[in-house]
């Protein structure tokens, strides 16, 4: 079943339900992606359960985010409170930005969320605080200067930067070209998720209160320096977490690792 719920301005934000089941479980995509992210976990997931995905503005079937028009990732997670407050306090399941958003969701409303699964979550306004000697100097070449400015924001050469760091040098030059288009008719909206994860004020420190759900945090082993740092920091702030590394998996093992990915979740409750 396919519905629609909508922001804190009026946007549009798709979200579907298979299965059934309680408490649902919420999966939340990264970025430049959509629901699809997702489509390999839904036949196990939802057998004896109720799974929901969402598409984040700008993606899938929700509202287009138009080049250059305002919008922050605030709405995105103003969106995804909504979503919670149809469907009931859940487990959610985030990778990357859905990581993001969904620790920043806990944070807003933990008595929406019964457990939580970050796969790499990006919380890189907390990891630039900590000054941390190696991810800094590897942020360094992601956030050369005007690499936050919006003059400089959704271009081809800011995407470029962006896919290379996250897939490595020359990744963006391999894209055939329908991917690169793909990739550019999203850029903007990708670019204002960066920016705002970026500057977002919290350190790891504000995010201890999260010890009271259970947390399962997973990282590839071949991730990006500061990926695994954000995950390592996590860890030490919520020592109760449950973490997992996936040998061979780079930032987008729930695409290039769903079999390991599963057998986490099904280990951790959330396959049941």
């Amino acid at each position: 079943m396919e519905t629609i719920v909508l922001t804190s301005t009026g946007r549009r934000m798709a979200i579907a339900d298979y299965g059934s089941g309680d408490p649902p479980i919420l999966l939340v995509h990264a970025s430049g992606f959509s629901s699809s992210e997702w489509r390999k976990y839904l036949p196990l997931l939802s057998v004896g359960a109720r799974v929901v995905t969402v598409d984040l503005l700008g993606y899938g079937k929700s509202d287009p985010v138009v080049d250059r028009s305002p919008v922050a990732a605030r709405e995105d997670e103003d969106g995804l409170l909504n979503v919670l407050g149809l469907i009931g306090p859940s487990r959610i399941i985030g990778h990357s930005y859905g990581g993001y958003l969904a620790a920043k969701v806990a944070l807003a409303s933990p008595q929406l969320v019964r457990s939580l699964v970050l796969v790499e979550p990006v919380l890189f306004g907390a990891l630039r605080q900590d000054n941390d000697a190696e991810s800094t100097e590897e942020l360094a070449h992601l956030y050369e200067p005007g690499f936050l400015e919006e003059s400089f924001g959704g271009t081809e050469r800011w995407m470029q930067r962006f896919i290379d760091y996250w897939s490595g040098e020359g990744a963006w030059a391999r894209l055939p070209d329908p991917a690169r288009r793909a990739n550019m008719r999203v850029a903007w909206k990708v670019y204002c998720e960066v920016r705002d994860l970026s500057q977002d004020p919290r350190p790891f420190a504000d995010y201890r209160v999260l010890s009271r759900l259970p947390t399962t945090l997973i990282r590839g082993s071949l991730t990006t320096v500061s990926a695994r740092r954000i995950v390592d920091r996590l860890a030490e702030e919520l020592p109760s977490a449950k973490t997992h590394v996936i040998e061979g998996a780079g930032h987008m093992s729930p695409l290039t690792h769903s079999n390991e990915l599963l057998s986490i979740l099904e280990r951790a409750g959330h396959a049941d």
